[in-house]
């Protein structure tokens, strides 16, 4: 189970979701599930592996399981998937009014108006440009194909997080884990998908290669039905999660994200712009970091040196409250930078208003590299470990 410690961000979607198909589709050796606005698409191998894993459930055991949240339960834990490999892509589409769809890997999702709002601003592109995509796609229960252009963005090439794992937990609801995505199903749901799924021929699955079977109608209410939420966890990695659905990831480059500048939480945006216009860096997460954990760009006369936030001549300065300290690094600093207009009375100022009102995180601490150099923020670091010790937890935001 993860434990959140932030919600990016969080907006309220209009519920419940009108559709309520569920359905499977074979075509050669790919399956298709069609669950309500949801389409997974994975090998026929990978199917009987998933299939031959749940064998031994018994439903019954399961539905007189106590859902108060207060116990967990692994009914099944599979980590023997192959490596899926679909187009390595996240696509966001507008294929009409009213009609718009996200695919990532092997999951393809309509989508609310509101929903796809919030992604293109969040989907990042080549360049920071919106490419044309032409995709031909074959509609439900329907042979046309339609040409379709919204953003696109190439994913790196690496496998996504927990990539092999096939799992079934109960807690306060039952949890269908397949590689990084989650579906979480209320014991009512998840008993008439079951009984749908038993009353289906499997052997016609197996010995047709185009085969297509609509089960009965879904209840109208899922769990989760009007979230839309992206969260850091404790752990450090993040999760989206879009009604019942979850999906898992390490960084934001690995789902196509890319988190603007001005959002729940911001970077100081003249040095946003200049950061990722000049130097074209990417938002690789918002994590929770203690200040021990941070080092400092200081200059020298030899060039740049990183160091840990106690020995940056901004601390020492504050540290002993001597403004010759400060003003002879800045001198050093000016020669490399010239539009720097850091002073020590700006420096007090900053150090007297986290000591009395605290510290607000409207403007992150920006870090990169292995060694978490400050890029950004290095004198509210300063005056935060000064007041509050290097143990003291802050929130920054992770370029690369």
């Amino acid at each position: 189970m993860g434990k959140v410690n932030t919600i990016i961000y969080n907006i309220k979607l209009d519920c419940p979701d009108s559709n309520r198909l569920f359905a499977i589709r074979k075509v050669g050796r790919t399956i298709i599930f069609y669950y309500r606005n949801l389409t997974f698409t994975l090998p026929w191998r990978v199917l009987l592996q998933c299939k031959e894993a749940i064998n031994e459930i018994k439903i019954e055991e399961m539905l007189s399981y106590d859902f108060s949240g207060t116990n967990f339960r692994e009914i099944v834990n599979y980590t023997g998937l192959p490596l899926i490999e679909p187009e390595q892509q996240v696509r966001l589409i507008k294929c009409g009014p009213d009609n718009y769809v996200i695919k990532y890997r092997n999951l393809q999702a309509s989508v609310e108006k509101k929903v796809y709002d919030v992604l293109r601003n969040y989907i990042e592109c080549q360049n920071g440009k919106c490419l044309p995509s032409p995709v031909a796609i074959r509609p439900l229960l329907s042979r046309l194909k339609v040409r379709l252009v919204g953003k696109k963005v190439k994913l790196k090439e690496v496998p996504p997080l927990l990539w092999q794992r096939f799992s079934i937990d109960l807690c306060e609801n039952i949890h269908i884990h397949f590689q990084n995505f989650r579906l979480e199903f209320s014991p009512g749901e998840f008993n008439g998908l079951s009984e749908s799924l038993s009353t289906f021929d499997w052997e016609s699955l197996s010995a047709n290669r185009d085969l297509f079977h609509r089960f009965d109608e879904l209840c109208a209410e899922t769990e989760w039905s009007d979230r839309f939420q992206l969260e850091e966890q404790v752990e450090g990695h993040y999760h989206l999660h879009y009604r019942n659905l979850r999906i898992e990831f390490r960084t934001f480059s690995e789902v196509g994200l890319n988190l603007p500048v001005g959002d729940s939480f911001g970077i100081e945006r003249a040095f946003g712009d200049h950061y990722q216009q000049n130097y074209q860096f990417r938002l690789q997460g918002i994590r929770s970091m203690r200040l021990r954990q941070l080092h400092c760009a200081v200059y020298t006369e030899a060039g740049i040196i990183e160091v840990p936030i106690p020995e940056s001549p901004i601390f020492r300065a504050m540290s002993a409250n001597d403004p010759s300290i400060y003003e002879d690094y800045m001198k050093i600093v000016k020669r490399f930078n010239h539009a720097d207009r850091h002073s020590w009375s700006g420096c007090l100022e900053i150090l007297d208003g986290i000591s009395k009102t605290g510290y607000r995180e409207s403007k992150l601490i920006v870090i990169r590299g292995d060694n978490n150099r400050i890029d950004d923020g290095q004198h509210r670091a300063c005056a935060l470990y000064f007041l509050y010790g290097g143990g003291h937890v802050v929130k920054v935001a992770q370029y690369g």
